[in-house]
């Protein structure tokens, strides 16, 4: 069912894999670690030279291994990950930049192949990280620990997309490690990004497209006639066109917090989000101590917008002092929504903030690591697919009623009116139809990618199922019985088949309590 059998291959590359889905929580779950480990970096350290068997007639690369067809040569290497005990195996395989042009600049992709603990034929695994912007070998020490389960019969492959980790980065250091109290994409640092990244880089190469064909290389470079893939947000995206693009060389996808090929971002995010927050007041007026400790919640979220009807609001952050303005707060806000326990720390934070208590949220927002996403590969990705795509006149109706309004909608058109990248084409945007099976998983307080999203992709998909957790958001990283998801997908691994799954377990998956915290104090304190 997978790689072909050659000589060399035992020792050169086991092409014996496993499907899983990438993200895990403290308890061993996979959802939660693709959340936590994606943001740990991975130190990659050669220690040994090339691990293909060495034949009577001389050393066989994975290239050599897989066939004529390798259109590069891999050589992978064992390399420590940090955070881990168990090594790895790393190497860079070489693609064009503009596949159309083969004979012109080459980029190195990253690749870290994590080995099976006994393989047994399955498909090898291809992780694809969300974004866009994220770097796939960032959890390798994920699932050399923890997660190692989910590579007991067959080894996974980590690759950062074009763009991203050590893949010809596209890094805009200036808008990766600003505050996110400030403007988002102030247009003379897109600008000096832009200009600095474009000595070295075709920035329109840098496409969902383009990563499709290095993901295509990579398969054949190791040898592999089918692969399983796990996307989870934009990963979803590069899944289904990888899919679309090489529909007889995918066993079976797992995508979790589904994009629609056609999705226009960031157009939805007002709406969606405002839609995640209805749902948590309605949860907070359910619970009887939210209740109680947060009888005013929704007046008291209104007169958190009415806080900038006179202007900017001073407010001390680790940055300094930061005259905040409305659109960067409320799209703070926003980003609150990303996990469980963002969302059930939202009326603590409401109530200190109607009160003038800035702390709270500031300390909320501004706490977590910068610099996560590639923000050059994000702008040439979004601004080509879907940021570019946005017409006018759609964008009142979409914010309207919304706590963001137009402003992350404005800041991202804006700032793609610099970056430059053409639109990719009509087609690219068409819903995918395929007889994959597919697993997709999704959360009911989702503020990006909602369940109606995952029900427009599931359409095309003849043979998937389609698995809604209501408690769960986007970034699942502190929801109950996570094991559930786990047992999921290993049931939809073994079979690749979306029949098998049984999905009774999910109704225990809950969200944690609502922090409680202070609320009395925070409601009598002023600033």
């Amino acid at each position: 069912m997978r790689a072909q059998s050659t000589a060399c291959e035992t020792d050169a590359y086991r092409a014996d894999w496993l499907e899983k889905a990438i993200e895990l929580p403290v308890s061993g779950s996979l959802l939660r670690s693709w959340f936590d480990a994606h943001r740990k970096n991975i130190v990659v350290t050669y220690v040994q030279s090339v691990l293909c068997l060495v034949l009577i007639a001389g050393a066989c690369t994975v290239s050599a291994c897989g066939g004529a067809r390798a259109p590069a040569r891999l050589v992978l290497s064992e390399c420590e990950v940090k955070g881990a005990t168990e090594k790895a195996r790393c190497g860079t395989l070489e693609v064009p930049e503009n596949w159309d042009q083969p004979g012109a600049r080459k980029i190195a992709l990253n690749i870290v192949v994590i080995p099976a603990i006994e393989p047994s034929g399955l498909a090898p695994l291809f992780d694809l990280a969300g974004g866009p912007g994220g770097a796939a070998t960032n959890g390798a020490d994920y699932f050399l620990g923890e997660g190692s389960a989910y590579r007991a019969r067959g080894d996974v492959v980590l690759f950062d997309q074009r763009g991203t980790g050590a893949s010809a980065p596209l890094r805009c250091p200036e808008l990766e490690n600003a505050s996110p109290l400030v403007r988002m994409y102030p247009p003379d640092k897109v600008r000096a990004c832009r200009d600095e990244l474009s000595r070295n880089h075709d920035l329109s190469q840098y496409t969902t497209t383009a990563s499709v064909r290095d993901m295509e290389a990579i398969r054949e470079a190791v040898g592999a006639e089918t692969i399983d893939l796990y996307g989870m947000s934009y990963g979803t995206k590069l899944a289904q066109a990888y899919t679309r693009a090489y529909p007889d060389r995918v066993r079976s996808a797992t995508m979790m917090g589904v994009a629609p090929m056609d999705l226009k971002t960031p157009l939805f995010h007002a709406r969606n989000a405002e839609a995640a927050l209805r749902l948590i007041f309605k949860d907070c007026a359910a619970d009887a101590a939210c209740a109680a400790a947060y009888p005013s919640l929704e007046a008291d979220w209104v007169s958190v917008g009415a806080l900038f009807d006179a202007g900017p609001i001073a407010m001390a952050t680790p940055d300094g002092e930061i005259a905040v303005e409305k659109g960067p707060f409320m799209e703070a806000f926003r980003a609150l929504l990303g996990s469980e326990s963002g969302q059930r720390s939202v009326p603590k934070l409401i109530r200190a903030t109607a009160a003038r208590d800035f702390a709270p949220f500031v300390e909320a927002v501004t706490g977590g690591p910068r610099g996560f996403l590639a923000e050059g590969l994000y702008l040439s990705i979004e601004c080509a697919e879907g940021t570019g795509l946005i017409e006018p006149a759609e964008i009142d109706e979409s914010v309207a009623g919304t706590f963001l309004g137009r402003y992350r909608v404005d800041e991202q058109i804006a700032a793609c009116r610099e970056w430059g990248t053409p639109a990719a084409p009509n087609a690219f945007a068409e819903p995918v139809v395929s007889k994959t099976p597919v697993l997709l998983l999704v959360g009911g307080h989702d503020h990006v990618t909602p369940p109606e999203f995952a029900e427009r992709v599931a359409r095309g998909f003849a043979n998937h199922r389609l698995v809604v957790v209501e408690a769960m958001a986007h970034n699942a990283s502190a929801i109950s019985n996570m094991q559930c998801v786990d047992q999921m997908i290993a049931a939809f691994d073994g079979a690749a088949d979306p029949k098998v799954i049984d999905a009774g377990c999910i109704a225990d998956m809950k969200a944690p309590p609502f922090d409680l915290g202070n609320a009395a104090e925070s409601g009598a304190t002023t600033k």
